[in-house]
């Protein structure tokens, strides 16, 4: 999808590949089932904010985890709140534009 360059380091930015099976979100029937993706995800996504850090800093690889470690010591209900807050936001404005989307490609009943 593009490529950024940053200190002389160039990534790219992939979209998933289609021939790749989609994640069996249709068999979920528990709120236990959604939590585990929830928490499996998140767990990537954190790994993900490592390898740049690492690719960032070169010299200090783990400063992403340090820093988040000291700034939320103490504090990780807060922190916890923060990050739901701002994902519930994201999650309804994706749900808008996806609405937009749809109402844009909707049949005319003119």
């Amino acid at each position: 999808m593009g490529w950024l360059e940053l200190d002389g380091a160039v990534f790219s930015v992939r979209e998933r590949s289609p021939f790749k099976d989609d994640f069996p979100t249709d068999k979920f029937d528990k709120k236990k089932h959604f939590l585990k993706m929830a928490g499996t995800w998140g767990e990537v996504l954190a790994t993900e904010h490592k390898r740049a850090s690492r690719s960032v800093n070169p010299d200090e690889p783990f400063l992403f985890d340090q820093t988040l470690k000291q700034l939320t010591k103490d504090r990780e209900s807060e922190f916890v709140t923060l990050v739901s807050a701002i994902a519930t936001h994201y999650s309804e404005c994706v749900a808008q534009d996806f609405q937009t989307f749809l109402d844009a490609f909707a049949p005319s009943t003119n």
